[in-house]
């Protein structure tokens, strides 16, 4: 199993080649439904039988198809979870992919967590918790057993501490027939700028929100609280 120093320079090395983004695995869903981007993303095409037809193409996809789509490391958090861990030495056979709502991460059941969000590779211990710039927080119940689970809180409120946890998937490629399914029910895709400081910090730096029902771009930064401008699209 690689060192947590290991894990760290693969997650580092996908964060600065590859760009946080739906566009691309919607233009991979756009393209297994066989339609044009204006058919597409039009609330009379892109209905229930176009999005039921695309979604049972995304269920019986072959591993080889979804080793493609990550090759890159682009897309969103799930595939940058895929990409760090089938980069490793050993195929990141030691981690799981796991899932809460909208979003996946891996880990292994020593307490290593890879998820993009904390924007760093970080290690749990038993009553351990790790907190981001941001105040999200993660922690992990029965570390060291095969029935270790992941918990995630948007942030600490001493009055109201709300986890959720994460669910397992049964293989990595699971986690991303399960995101690519999520997308064809989003009603808005994002493109978000990341950056690594002059000290090794890595960073968001803002986000970029299409809404194709508004005909609306809106640019944020500070991801978190949506401070935005809007411009119509043409």
């Amino acid at each position: 199993m690689p060192t947590l120093d290991e894990t760290d320079e693969t997650y580092r090395k996908v964060w600065n080649s590859s760009s946080f983004t739906s566009f691309l695995m919607l233009d991979y869903l756009r393209s297994l439904g066989q339609t044009s981007w204006s058919d597409f993303i039009s609330s009379k095409a892109f209905n229930a039988p176009l999005k039921g037809r695309i979604r049972t193409i995304v269920d019986s996809l072959p591993e080889a198809a979804i080793d493609n789509i990550c090759k890159t490391g682009s897309g969103r958090c799930t595939t940058f979870t895929f990409t760090v861990i089938r980069n490793m030495s050993d195929g990141g056979r030691d981690f799981m992919m796991a899932g809460r709502r909208n979003h996946r991460a891996t880990f292994t059941t020593d307490g290593v967590v890879v998820d993009p969000s904390a924007c760093k590779v970080f290690k749990l211990v038993d009553s351990d918790m790790h907190t981001a710039p941001d105040k999200r927080t993660w922690m992990m119940e029965n570390i060291e057993s095969d029935t270790a689970k992941l918990y995630y809180t948007p942030n600490i409120d001493e009055n109201d501490v709300h986890w959720e946890g994460f669910n397992r998937f049964e293989s990595h490629y699971d986690g991303m027939k399960v995101c690519l399914n999520q997308l064809l029910t989003a009603n808005s895709f994002v493109l978000l700028f990341r950056s690594c400081m002059e000290d090794g910090t890595l960073k968001f730096d803002g986000m970029l929100r299409w809404i194709p029902k508004d005909n609306v771009m809106i640019w944020t930064e500070d991801i978190e609280h949506q401070g935005s401008i809007c411009r119509k699209t043409s």
